[in-house]
């Protein structure tokens, strides 16, 4: 038996009594830990992780990130990384022993590799240490002795195949705001992936979250803020030109007609056309935000919303 197997039953052992939360066996966060850096707990943030990898995980690698918040360098060595069930038994651990630091105001990447086999977006290897994360729900810990450094809990309502889970990149990495789920989304899938067909952004600040979508088209997002939406009165918004035959294009994709804004301000949530008005009335999409009408359809959420005045001249496709 080698060394840091050795390492990693002995901090198996240690922690298995206390990696729960508030346990007894625990020291106060602003206790120093037995590592070498003596941490105390919010010193390092978790701020992302991949517990499911596309396909089987045999062929995807699975990682957690961690971010120094501080003005300094933090050694890493005797600290610990922990993986268990969400009620914080069947824990399995790994103790890091070589001399690895993270810089201030720097990610860093541990995933369940070897350090001859760890792929670029990987910084660190644990092995096979922490077993296999479950893709339902989860508890991961960074420990230093028996400090708490960071622990987060997650479920399945923020796992998605092939789509790492990241802290929201509008929100300060922070131990405490990182315990709240709703702090938490999917990476998203709309730029590049990181590896093939997997989508995240280890080593990266996180992209914002989405706003939640409200539950009808009954109220949208305004700054962030959650408001009745306005919606537009007869007269307010009328069809002022028509592309019934474009010559150039296809008939599905050439097509078009514009829409004037008469009079006030309101917002064009859930507006619907044509026969299929379902489409629109179920799409999350269109109904997060208070869109003004020159905003695009296939536009991202944003938490910044605004509504249409009149004279405007938005053009639909």
């Amino acid at each position: 038996m080698n060394r840091r197997t050795l390492a990693r039953l002995a901090l198996v052992v240690s922690v298995a009594p206390s990696v729960g939360c508030g346990d007894s066996n625990a020291t106060s966060d602003t206790d120093a830990g037995s590592c070498v850096a003596a941490l105390r707990g919010g010193e390092l943030v978790i701020t992302e992780y991949m517990p499911d990898p596309k396909g089987s995980d045999a062929d995807g690698i699975e990682w957690i990130e961690v971010y120094n918040p501080g003005s300094a360098p933090v050694s890493l060595a005797g600290v610990g990384l922990v993986y268990s069930k969400a009620d914080g038994t069947d824990s399995k651990g790994h103790l890091i022993q070589d001399s690895v630091e993270v810089p201030p105001g720097a990610y860093m990447t541990f995933g369940a590799v070897t350090d001859e086999t760890r792929p670029e977006y990987i910084d660190y290897g644990y092995g096979t240490d922490l077993g296999a994360m479950s893709n339902t729900s989860g508890m991961l810990t960074v420990r230093c002795g028996n400090v708490v450094v960071d622990e987060i809990i997650y479920d399945a309502t923020r796992i998605k195949d092939g789509v790492s889970t990241t802290l929201d990149g509008q929100v300060s990495p922070d131990a405490t705001a990182n315990d709240d789920l709703a702090t938490w989304c999917t990476a998203p899938t709309d730029g590049e992936p990181y590896f093939t067909t997997e989508y995240g952004s280890p080593r990266q600040p996180n992209a914002a979250c989405p706003l939640a979508a409200p539950e009808s088209c009954g109220q949208c997002y305004d700054g962030g803020v959650l408001r009745d939406a306005v919606g537009p009165q007869a007269g307010q918004l009328v069809i002022s030109e028509v592309m019934a035959n474009a010559g150039l294009t296809t008939m599905t994709v050439g097509e078009w007609f514009e829409l004037q804004v008469t009079d006030g301000e309101f917002d064009l949530n859930c507006l619907q056309y044509g026969s299929n008005t379902t489409k629109f009335a179920s799409d999350p999409e269109a109904r997060r935000c208070c869109s003004s009408p020159s905003a695009s359809r296939s536009a991202p959420a944003t938490r910044c919303c605004s509504r249409r005045s009149s004279g405007s001249r938005p053009t639909s496709s």
